[in-house]
């Protein structure tokens, strides 16, 4: 019996998508690796990943989830009979409708090396992780001030619109596009458009004649300063905060630098421990811990249902990591 081709959407995070005929029991790795990034002619697909998001949630797919499952058990339930929705082309189309309600299937990097320049060469690669870093300043997933916000909504602009324009580039201009350019987190200030536009546009005619990819790795360039560049964050719970010196709540960050716990709200740094000195990690249901110390050793634990995804990104920057050191000649 020939296998089911079910249409699929999968979406990027500047909320374009692709639209895919693929087989009913797909693996997310193969529809990350193999579909989706041959589609957009992505070499560089390492880094790269399927995430499922629904009201703003999102959690990072396993490698053998089936997408197309996980569309028919969240929107119906885990108990709904997945050969209905395969067998009949109207029922998936109905069941697509009530899933794309809410939910949605985003390929976007997971994983982040900061000592790995981007080659400008490489202009798939290029985009999509520019195109990810403008998601993450916009949202306010990355903190930045407001100097900083009108130096990358400058850049923003060389891509997006060319060379600065003072015919085209006047008051109003920005109106309906502001949250585009500025993060969400600087906009609930009182500060009025016509300020915003006015620096930004200085700004954008300052670096006239700078080439969209010149551009795009300046954003990049950028952002990768920052100490949180490229990490995956979860608000947890600290559960034995006396012995481990932290507040009651706390960001809990994974980057290639390691683990980072940080203020809540702002993401000021309190603890950083490096790869080289966390000892272990473990998870439970809604439970996630990891030990540090190379002579003495610390227990850091937390609540929180993200455990599982935790644990999964780190161990996913382990592998990459170790893969480079192999490629280096750093290790046998």
């Amino acid at each position: 019996m020939a296998e089911v081709k079910l249409v699929i959407r999968v979406y990027f995070v500047d909320d374009s998508f692709k639209t895919l005929a693929v087989n009913s029991n797909i693996s997310a790795k193969d529809l990350a690796m193999n579909v989706v990034a041959e589609k957009i002619e992505l070499q560089q697909k390492e880094t790269f990943a399927l995430f499922y998001y629904k009201n703003g949630e999102c959690r990072c797919l396993d490698d053998d989830e089936q997408p197309c499952k996980l569309m028919v058990h969240e929107t119906v339930g885990s108990d709904a009979d997945f050969q209905k929705y395969i067998g009949e082309k109207m029922e998936w189309e109905k069941l697509k409708k009530e899933w794309e309600k809410d939910s949605k299937i985003v390929f976007k990097r997971r994983v982040f090396l900061k000592h790995k320049a981007i080659p400008r060469e490489q202009d798939k690669f290029l985009h999509y992780s520019y195109i990810q870093a403008v998601a993450d300043v916009r949202d306010g997933t990355y903190p930045c001030s407001q100097s900083a916000a009108i130096e990358l909504a400058g850049l923003q602009m060389q891509v997006t619109f060319g060379d600065h324009n003072k015919k085209v580039h006047v008051a109003g201009f920005l109106k309906d596009k502001i949250g585009r350019f500025i993060p969400a987190p600087l906009l609930q200030s009182n500060r009025k458009l016509d300020d915003w536009e006015k620096d930004i546009f200085n700004e954008h005619a300052r670096i006239t004649g700078i080439k969209k990819e010149d551009a795009m790795l300046h954003y990049l360039n950028h952002v990768r300063n920052w100490s949180f560049y490229g990490s995956t964050f979860w608000s947890v719970q600290t559960v034995n905060k006396d012995t481990a010196n932290l507040p009651d709540q706390v960001v809990l960050a994974v980057n290639s630098n390691g683990i980072q716990l940080l203020k809540l709200g702002t993401k000021e740094p309190i603890l950083t421990q490096r790869y080289a000195d966390i000892y272990s990690w473990a998870y439970k249901r809604n439970a996630f811990a990891f030990v540090s110390g190379v002579l003495s050793k610390q227990k850091f634990q937390f609540a929180t249902p993200h455990g599982k995804d935790i644990a999964r990104t780190l161990q996913a920057y382990v592998e990459i990591l170790l893969e480079e050191r192999k490629k280096d000649g750093r290790i046998n």
